[in-house]
């Protein structure tokens, strides 16, 4: 699709769900979680060994913004009980 002159806003990523699990006890007594993402990528130019750089850009960009919509949303739900 990229390399046909296609858009690299418009790769096809398909969520395929994610998971957060608890990533234990630090030092002081606070805990984190780890995330888990997982999306398919239906891009006919891609390749096993080669993701032309428009789509990693594209890629990344949809990833660091889920990433921060699961971590507002998950602040959001903590603050409801203070």
């Amino acid at each position: 699709m990229i390399l046909n002159g296609g858009s690299p806003d418009h790769v096809p990523i398909l969520p395929s769900g994610f998971s957060i699990l608890p990533d234990g006890p630090t030092r002081d007594g606070e805990s984190g979680s780890l995330v888990t993402m997982a999306f398919q990528i239906l891009d006919n130019s891609s390749s096993p060994t080669y993701i032309p750089p428009e789509s990693v850009a594209t890629i990344f960009k949809l990833v660091t913004e889920t990433a921060e919509c699961i971590k507002a949303a998950m602040f959001s739900q903590s603050n409801l009980g203070t």
